[in-house]
């Protein structure tokens, strides 16, 4: 089984789980996870390091809105109809 890594940046992912869970830093529309961006901020520190998960994983994608992400999904996925295609003239 291979592992697959979406990184996100700091910025970007406190960005999208306030949006996830309806976080605002005035008011929430709904009942949220987590109350406030401090709130997300603290869980997460407790996650593991990026580098880390890097090491662990066989295939990262990037998502710092620096590198577009459809080429390198179409990347991931060409190389794993490759190995596919492989594995069925074994």
């Amino acid at each position: 089984m291979k592992r697959l890594l979406i990184v996100v940046v700091s910025a970007l992912t406190l960005l999208l789980a306030c949006m996830k869970d309806n976080v605002s830093e005035r008011y929430s529309f709904y009942r949220p996870v987590y109350k406030t961006r401090d709130e997300v901020k603290a869980k997460m520190q407790h996650q593991i390091q990026e580098e880390i998960k890097m090491r662990l994983c066989d295939f990262v994608i990037i998502n710092d809105e620096q590198q577009l992400l459809i080429p390198q999904v179409l990347k991931l996925h060409e190389r794993f109809l490759a190995e596919s295609k492989e594995s069925d003239i074994q």
